[in-house]
């Protein structure tokens, strides 16, 4: 006898079987202490600013290094990168750990 001729001649149990299972993991997911999953904070910034219809070089010049002057100045900085794509601008702004955000 095979398990599915098995698991068919008993399907009441089958059942009950899995409803218990399900049951029992939702309620040892709920009762997981929160020691367990710590809430972790990133020190990191995303500014992402639309221009349409510019092109890769105007994007760069007219936005994306105002941000960078301007973001250059803040304490606490680690990382500072940026890409400049037809139309869009992304400035990614990583500090440091000890960095209230």
């Amino acid at each position: 006898m095979t398990i599915t001729n098995l698991a068919i001649g008993n399907r009441i149990a089958v059942i009950v079987l899995t409803l218990v299972l399900v049951i029992g993991g939702l309620i040892a997911y709920v009762s997981i202490p929160k020691e367990a999953e710590p809430e972790i904070e990133f020190a990191t910034i995303v500014v992402t600013t639309v221009y349409p219809g510019a092109s890769p070089d105007d994007i760069e010049s007219i936005i994306t290094q105002e941000i960078e002057r301007e973001v250059v100045s803040v304490d606490g900085i680690d990382d500072l990168r940026s890409i400049s794509s037809e139309s869009v601008s992304t400035v990614v702004i990583e500090f440091t750990p000890d960095v209230d955000v």
